[in-house]
Protein backbone atom coordinates (compact mmCIF):
# COMPACT_ATOMS: atom_id res chain seq x y z
CA UNK A 1 0.00 0.00 0.00
CA UNK A 2 1.38 3.16 -1.03
CA UNK A 3 2.22 6.23 1.92
CA UNK A 4 -0.13 8.46 1.00
CA UNK A 5 -0.69 11.70 2.36
CA UNK A 6 -3.02 14.38 1.67
CA UNK A 7 -2.03 17.85 2.16
CA UNK A 8 -4.89 21.01 2.64
CA UNK A 9 -3.22 24.28 1.82
CA UNK A 10 -4.95 27.43 -0.03
CA UNK A 11 -1.64 28.46 -1.31
CA UNK A 12 -0.62 27.13 -4.35
CA UNK A 13 3.21 27.50 -3.93
CA UNK A 14 3.12 25.96 -0.33
CA UNK A 15 1.05 22.26 -1.95
CA UNK A 16 3.68 22.66 -4.63
CA UNK A 17 6.11 22.47 -2.02
CA UNK A 18 4.90 19.84 -0.42
CA UNK A 19 3.67 17.60 -3.35
CA UNK A 20 7.55 18.15 -4.65
CA UNK A 21 9.22 17.48 -0.96
CA UNK A 22 7.16 14.90 0.37
CA UNK A 23 7.37 12.49 -3.18
CA UNK A 24 11.45 13.04 -2.77
CA UNK A 25 10.62 11.14 0.77
CA UNK A 26 8.95 8.35 -1.35
CA UNK A 27 5.27 9.34 -0.03
CA UNK A 28 2.42 9.23 -2.53
CA UNK A 29 0.59 13.34 -2.59
CA UNK A 30 -2.58 13.91 -3.08
CA UNK A 31 -3.36 17.41 -2.72
CA UNK A 32 -6.46 20.08 -2.11
CA UNK A 33 -7.24 23.85 -1.83
CA UNK A 34 -10.40 25.39 -0.06
CA UNK A 35 -12.46 22.89 -1.31
CA UNK A 36 -12.18 20.47 1.42
CA UNK A 37 -13.18 17.08 0.84
CA UNK A 38 -15.67 14.80 2.20
CA UNK A 39 -14.76 12.36 5.50
CA UNK A 40 -15.90 9.82 2.85
CA UNK A 41 -13.31 11.53 -0.14
CA UNK A 42 -10.16 10.79 3.02
CA UNK A 43 -11.56 7.40 3.28
CA UNK A 44 -11.54 6.41 -0.22
CA UNK A 45 -7.90 8.23 -0.46
CA UNK A 46 -6.92 5.97 2.49
CA UNK A 47 -3.74 8.45 3.70
CA UNK A 48 -0.98 7.46 6.62
CA UNK A 49 -1.75 11.47 7.33
CA UNK A 50 -3.01 14.68 6.65
CA UNK A 51 -1.20 17.97 6.50
CA UNK A 52 -3.49 20.87 6.33
CA UNK A 53 -3.71 24.11 7.88
CA UNK A 54 -6.66 25.50 10.05
CA UNK A 55 -6.94 28.82 7.89
CA UNK A 56 -7.78 28.54 4.52
CA UNK A 57 -8.18 31.85 3.26
CA UNK A 58 -9.87 34.43 5.18
CA UNK A 59 -12.14 31.70 7.00
CA UNK A 60 -11.32 28.83 9.57
CA UNK A 61 -13.08 25.99 7.65
CA UNK A 62 -9.78 24.08 8.25
CA UNK A 63 -10.75 23.50 12.26
CA UNK A 64 -14.27 22.59 10.85
CA UNK A 65 -12.89 19.79 8.87
CA UNK A 66 -10.70 18.57 11.62
CA UNK A 67 -13.38 18.43 14.01
CA UNK A 68 -15.26 16.34 11.21
CA UNK A 69 -12.88 13.90 10.72
CA UNK A 70 -12.27 13.60 14.46
CA UNK A 71 -15.71 13.40 15.12
CA UNK A 72 -16.11 10.30 12.20
CA UNK A 73 -15.16 6.69 13.23
CA UNK A 74 -13.69 5.97 9.62
CA UNK A 75 -11.04 8.78 9.86
CA UNK A 76 -10.60 9.58 13.52
CA UNK A 77 -7.53 7.69 13.79
CA UNK A 78 -5.66 8.91 10.50
CA UNK A 79 -2.94 11.42 11.88
CA UNK A 80 -3.32 15.00 11.18
CA UNK A 81 -0.72 17.55 11.31
CA UNK A 82 -1.78 20.92 11.70
CA UNK A 83 0.88 23.74 9.96
CA UNK A 84 -0.45 27.14 10.10
CA UNK A 85 0.51 30.62 11.09
CA UNK A 86 -2.64 30.34 13.63
CA UNK A 87 -2.15 32.37 16.49
CA UNK A 88 -1.19 31.15 20.00
CA UNK A 89 -4.36 32.12 21.10
CA UNK A 90 -6.32 30.82 18.61
CA UNK A 91 -4.71 27.36 19.10
CA UNK A 92 -4.88 27.86 22.89
CA UNK A 93 -8.75 27.64 22.79
CA UNK A 94 -7.88 24.58 21.06
CA UNK A 95 -4.89 22.98 23.09
CA UNK A 96 -7.59 20.00 24.58
CA UNK A 97 -9.22 18.89 21.11
CA UNK A 98 -6.07 18.88 19.99
CA UNK A 99 -4.23 16.90 22.35
CA UNK A 100 -7.26 14.34 22.88
CA UNK A 101 -7.06 13.51 19.17
CA UNK A 102 -3.20 13.91 18.67
CA UNK A 103 -2.64 16.32 16.48
CA UNK A 104 0.23 17.41 15.55
CA UNK A 105 0.52 21.32 15.69
CA UNK A 106 4.32 22.53 13.34
CA UNK A 107 3.88 26.56 13.37
CA UNK A 108 4.99 27.85 9.87
CA UNK A 109 7.78 28.55 9.03
CA UNK A 110 9.33 25.55 9.96
CA UNK A 111 11.54 23.28 9.40
CA UNK A 112 11.85 20.39 6.94
CA UNK A 113 13.52 18.01 9.57
CA UNK A 114 10.25 18.76 11.89
CA UNK A 115 7.94 18.27 9.19
CA UNK A 116 9.83 14.94 8.26
CA UNK A 117 9.85 13.95 12.32
CA UNK A 118 6.48 14.33 12.50
CA UNK A 119 5.37 12.39 9.45
CA UNK A 120 7.52 9.59 10.53
CA UNK A 121 5.80 9.83 14.06
CA UNK A 122 2.57 9.85 12.83
CA UNK A 123 2.79 7.13 9.88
Amino acid sequence: MPRRILVIDDAPDLRQLYHEILEDEGYEVSTSDCDLPTPQNVVDLQPVAIIMDCLLGSRPPGLRFLHHLKANTLTTDIPVILATTATQTTLGELETFLNQHHVTVLRKPFALDDLLGALAHAS
